[in-house]
Formats: structure tokens, C-alpha cells, sequence
């Protein structure tokens, strides 16, 4: 018992000590946290708590977090279809060990918007959805990434953002 009159739980009691990252888990320790560091542990414990309400179980955190860009919208042919594909690909990555963030982007198409206001929009839009996935990617330190692309901003916009 602390002072305090709550328990107190040594790192090597906890759930940490007992995790072994991937070898794929090369980034995103900086999220989770790396139970090999005490201090870096409970620092990210906050962090840790969020992920647990999304769904994450205590391996979870050893695993590798894998960016899936999914520039969905269902304005356009080239990608309504592109939430169900990822959603498979979400679950194709957790089937192999590792944790999928899903990112969706925004989708302005050419085509539909020319001649419209909507146009300046569709322009600029390719590095929006470049900056939409390295915003997520980066800020959640993931270890990899897969995008899916079916138009000439989609496709084109994972390149950029290598």
C-alpha cells in the first residue's frame, strides 16, 4: 500500500513487464509506450488508456501500428467502394499481428466538380489528402503504411507522401 492507501504496482508487476514488443515495432513504441523503459512506460500510460477505450487489449500494445489511408467518399465511382476495402484490409493487418488506424481523406473529384465552384476545391485537394494521411501517419508513429488510391488524386497522393 502507498501512503496514499492505494496499491502500488511495481513495473515488474505490471502488464509491461510482461510484454515483448515486435521487431516490427519499430515507431510507435513512442505512442504506447516501451515496457523495457520504465519512465517512457508510464509516461505513455495516458496515452495507453485511449487506445484501451477503442478496443485495445494488453498485447496490443506490442504489436506494430499500420497507417491504412482510405480516401473514401461515396460522391465518386473511383472510391465508394473504398470504406468496405478498407475495413478487409483493417482486418487482414490485425489477422497477421498487427493494429490497423484507419485514416480516411477527403475525395474532391475533377470530373464532377469542373465548371463549378467546387473546382479550386478539386485542385488543391491532392496535397490536402497527402497531408491528411502524413498528419495521421506521423502523428500516431506508425510503423507502416498501406493506401488505397482509384483516382488521379488517391493514387498519386501515397507517393507524396513517401
Amino acid at each position: 500500500m502507498s501512503a496514499s492507501g492505494g496499491v502500488h504496482v511495481s513495473m515488474s508487476e505490471s502488464v509491461g513487464k510482461r510484454l515483448k514488443l515486435s521487431t516490427l515495432k519499430t515507431r510507435s513504441h513512442q505512442l504506447t509506450g516501451n515496457p523495457e523503459n520504465e519512465r517512457q512506460w508510464v509516461k505513455m500510460s495516458g496515452a495507453r488508456s485511449h487506445l484501451r477505450a477503442t478496443g485495445f487489449k494488453d498485447l496490443d500494445f506490442a504489436k506494430p501500428i499500420i497507417t491504412v489511408a482510405c480516401p473514401y467518399s461515396n460522391a465518386l465511382p473511383c472510391n465508394n467502394h473504398f470504406r468496405q476495402l478498407g475495413d478487409i484490409i483493417v482486418e487482414e493487418v490485425e489477422k497477421r499481428g498487427g493494429k490497423a488506424f484507419l485514416c480516411q481523406t477527403p475525395v474532391v473529384s475533377d470530373g464532377e466538380t469542373m465548371g463549378t465552384h467546387g473546382m479550386k476545391y478539386s485542385l488543391i485537394s491532392r496535397d490536402w489528402i497527402a497531408d491528411c494521411v502524413e498528419i495521421m501517419h506521423e502523428a500516431y508513429a506508425a510503423d507502416a503504411a498501406i493506401g488505397l488510391g482509384g483516382c488521379d488524386k488517391t493514387g498519386m497522393t501515397h507517393k507524396m507522401t513517401i
